[in-house]
């Protein structure tokens, strides 16, 4: 009898550790593992995709520095309106959502 991989499982899995640090295969590896930032924000895991400047962040660090500042500040001042006891049971809600994912698989 054979076993069936689930699905999703990409034959990425089969590469050498030498094949395993180009781009595809890491895109790869994490869809099949549900680690892509839309999985982490559908999951709850994560709040916001901070976007990337065109070309990747090594490639203007200025503004991938102010695409992460620009998050930062419009989180923050949303944080800075809840109550204590808000901010709280926020946090906990949060992680309990998470560590349901994690207890799941």
């Amino acid at each position: 009898m054979t076993k069936t991989k689930p699905m999703g499982q990409q034959d990425w899995q089969t590469h050498t550790a030498a094949d395993a640090e180009t781009p595809l295969h890491v895109e790869l590896a994490a869809e099949a593992m549900r680690i892509t930032a839309p999985d982490l924000k559908e999951l709850g895991c994560v709040d916001e995709i901070v976007p990337e400047p065109e070309g990747g962040a090594h490639t203007d660090q200025d503004a991938a520095v102010k695409l992460v500042d620009e998050a930062l500040q419009k989180n923050l001042s949303e944080l800075k309106t809840m109550s204590a006891d808000a901010l709280i049971s926020a946090r906990y809600d949060k992680f309990r959502t998470m560590a349901q994912f994690f207890t799941e698989g």
